[in-house]
C-alpha cells in the first residue's frame, strides 16, 4: 500500500509540474506573440511619473528617473519588436526544464520505493 501511495504522490507532482510548465509556456507564447503590438504603446493619459514618485523622492531624482526612462524607450521598443523571434528558443527551454524536472521526480519516486523496500525488509527481519 505504501508503494501505491508514494507513486501516487510522485505522479501527482509530475502532473502539477506538467500543468505549471504548460501554463508558463502558454503565457509566454501569448506574451511574445502580442509583444509586437506593444511597441508603439505610450503611457496612458494623465500618467506623470514625477507626480507618482513625488511624495517619496526628491524632485531632482524624479526628473532624472523620468529622463532615464525616456532615453531607454527606443531600447525597449527594439526589444519588443525582437520578442516574437524568441518563441521557438523559449519553447525548447521550457520543455527541457520540464523534462529534467520529471526525471528528478521519477528519481525521487524510485528512492522512495527503495526506502520503503528497505524499511519493510528491516521490519520483516526484526519480527523473525
Amino acid at each position: 500500500m505504501l508503494y501505491a501511495i508514494s507513486w501516487f504522490a510522485v505522479l501527482s507532482l509530475i502532473g502539477l509540474w506538467s500543468f505549471a510548465a504548460w501554463a508558463f509556456h502558454a503565457l509566454t507564447q501569448w506574451g511574445l506573440s502580442t509583444s509586437g503590438d506593444w511597441s508603439g504603446a505610450t503611457a496612458p493619459e494623465g500618467f506623470n511619473l514625477q507626480e507618482i514618485l513625488g511624495p517619496w523622492l526628491p524632485p531632482d531624482l524624479a526628473q532624472a528617473l523620468t529622463a532615464l526612462l525616456a532615453s531607454l524607450k527606443p531600447l525597449f521598443e527594439s526589444l519588443l519588436s525582437f520578442a516574437p523571434a524568441l518563441g521557438s528558443g523559449l519553447s525548447f527551454l521550457v520543455w527541457l526544464v520540464w523534462g529534467l524536472g520529471c526525471f528528478l521526480l521519477l528519481i525521487v519516486g524510485a528512492a522512495l520505493h527503495a526506502m520503503i523496500a528497505v524499511m519493510r525488509r528491516r521490519t520483516t527481519i526484526g519480527n523473525t
